[in-house]
């Protein structure tokens, strides 16, 4: 492996390490051969220093039906303020080199501190390609597009509270179970007695099948379940 390969690999191991991803961006300037390793290295940089609360520190890529590769519609939230239409232009171009060898599934690619952050795709595609997804890119989200938490009604009061379990409504009210595969990672998020957990709004369940997925997909790659910890078991 070589020293570029390492650093990258650690940014891979501890998503949450934003020094890791910055010192990885120097590697890139030193030691980059070409305009993609220059331009991702200023990408870095650029999401880094953005304040939290800016559209700029995101580039939203949609991938629409099964299109040529090359194809691959990019939709930004904001064009990188200040950079020059040369650097815009080899951006995408570095954007689609990024996914060339990422599985090819119809969904929003979500770009956050330089890197892939978030997927939204369906719970088959994920399935599918959770191992190649978390071994290529350090996801810390997911979204499953044909899942949405179960309303339930509490002391009366209708659809106040949402129920996150084995059994999640789909896209047109269909009640779909998740896969076993996810189930032991989601009951530990879960109460041990009911294997269930509620939330007050859908967002909050939404997040915490994010979680659940985000421990299936860096098991599958053989990293530690959860970010920032050191085992695997």
């Amino acid at each position: 492996m070589t020293t570029g390969e390492a650093l990258l690999q650690a940014v891979l191991d501890e998503p949450g390490d934003d020094v890791r991803r910055l010192v990885y961006a120097d590697w890139l300037e030193e030691y980059g051969q070409d305009w993609v390793s220059a331009i991702w290295a200023k990408l870095i940089r650029f999401h880094m220093k953005q304040p939290p609360y800016l559209e700029a520190k995101e580039i939203l890529v949609e991938v629409i039906a099964d299109p040529p590769r090359s194809e691959r519609l990019i939709r930004w939230g904001i064009t990188p303020f200040g950079w020059r239409s040369d650097e815009t232009a080899h951006l995408k171009q570095l954007i689609t080199g990024l996914l060339r060898d990422s599985p090819s599934i119809t969904g929003l690619w979500t770009f956050r501190r330089g890197f892939v952050d978030e997927v939204d795709l369906t719970c088959d595609q994920f399935m599918e390609h959770a191992a190649a997804l978390f071994s290529q890119h350090p996801i810390t989200r997911v979204g499953l597009t044909d899942r949405k938490p179960l309303p339930r009604a509490y002391h009366g009061f209708p659809r106040n509270l949402f129920l996150l379990d084995k059994y999640l409504y789909a896209k047109g009210d269909l009640i779909h179970s998740l896969p076993n595969e996810l189930w032991p990672a989601h009951v530990r998020l879960c109460d041990e007695q009911t294997g269930k957990k509620r939330f007050w709004t859908a967002e909050e369940a939404m997040a915490g099948l994010s979680t659940v997925c985000v421990a299936h997909g860096r098991q599958q790659a053989g990293k530690a379940r959860e970010i920032g910890a050191h085992d695997s078991t």
